[in-house]
């Protein structure tokens, strides 16, 4: 029987590090990633939601907030399905070797390019549509 939820499972377990040294590397090694990732993110994320503030206002009179909430909506369903997409590609393309989790991102950054350049493409094709009265 087909079960199309399989497709966001998760591959097998992997065996426990027992090396404490290749646990200790391993977390030097991500700790400066995550911090980075972590400050970049909020440092986009936090004017971005100011500048939203500053101009919910004149949306809302102008009645263009309609817009924004479904605007809002379409990109929380699409940042979820992009966690779950590149979760999933992630996981499915990770092996063993010695004992040590090794990943091959090829296949998730060539999902990311193209979703990039699709989106960059149905943005391209709206810069000349007029606003309805």
């Amino acid at each position: 029987m087909f079960n199309p939820f399989r497709f966001f499972a998760t591959g097998k377990d992997l065996p426990e590090i027992q090396d404490k040294n290749v646990v200790d590397n391993m977390y030097k090694k991500y700790r400066l990633k995550v911090m980075l990732a972590i400050t970049v993110g909020y440092g986009l994320a936090y004017p971005l939601r100011l500048a939203l503030n500053v101009v919910k206002k004149p949306l809302i009179d102008n009645g263009i907030f309609t817009a924004m909430g479904f605007i809002g909506v379409f990109s929380y369903i699409g940042a979820g399905l992009q966690d779950q997409i590149s979760g999933f590609l992630i996981d499915s393309n990770s092996t063993a070797i010695d004992g040590v989790l090794t990943y091959n991102f090829n296949p998730v950054i060539i999902y990311w390019i193209g979703s990039s350049i699709i989106s960059m493409i149905l943005a391209a094709t709206l810069w000349r549509v007029k606003v309805r009265d």
